[in-house]
């Protein structure tokens, strides 16, 4: 949210701009630094342990503010499909917690796939259950950390600090689910 913030921000600042888009702009950096103060705010909790909240979250919102969020994360040459879940579909928990996680795992797969990425993000009901899936075209996890990924401080990232996805998967468990991958050349998918 902080690197979409600062790209809308300094699109905001061009002199020349209509003064329409430049409200869009600083609308669309205001709704990050909010997501950024909610992430923020769930990181701590994730270190003093609180629980996620327990309010009703349609998965279509969930999808909209991914979004909103992601255009200054999707670089020329990559795509980033979200579908638009049906309206009744609702979860519990804590929707900047939820957006946060989902943001994490698309941000980590237009990063991975690279610069022709094609990310799609989907979200379904299964009974009485949600999943929300991100799959990449990228080259796939090594097969010596697949089953470490959710590990503290592991990361096949040179500058990564391998806090991203245990913090998906601590905030995923703390709204009753589980984060799984299933990974190979070509296509990985991180289920929630």
């Amino acid at each position: 949210p902080l690197s979409s913030a600062l790209l809308y921000a300094s699109n905001a600042a061009n002199a020349g701009l209509a003064p329409d888009r430049r409200d869009e702009l600083l609308g669309r950096a205001i709704g990050c630094l909010h997501n950024l103060e909610q992430l923020v705010s769930d990181m701590l909790g994730f270190a003093r342990g609180a629980a996620a909240s327990n309010a009703p979250v349609a998965l279509a919102d969930i999808a909209m503010a991914v979004t909103n969020s992601t255009p200054a994360l999707v670089r020329e040459g990559q795509q980033l499909n979200v579908a638009t879940p049906p309206a009744t579909a609702v979860v519990c928990g804590s929707r900047e917690a939820l957006v946060g996680a989902v943001l994490n795992l698309v941000t980590n797969a237009l990063q991975a796939a690279g610069p022709n990425a094609t990310v799609d993000v989907e979200s379904r009901l299964d009974g009485q259950f949600a999943e929300i899936r991100v799959t990449d075209n990228g080259p796939g996890i090594p097969e010596t950390l697949i089953r470490d990924i959710f590990d503290p401080f592991v990361s096949s990232k040179v500058n990564g600090t391998g806090l991203g996805l245990s913090l998906v998967s601590k905030l995923i468990a703390d709204h009753g689910g589980v984060v799984e991958c299933d990974s190979r050349p070509g296509r990985t998918r991180f289920w929630v």
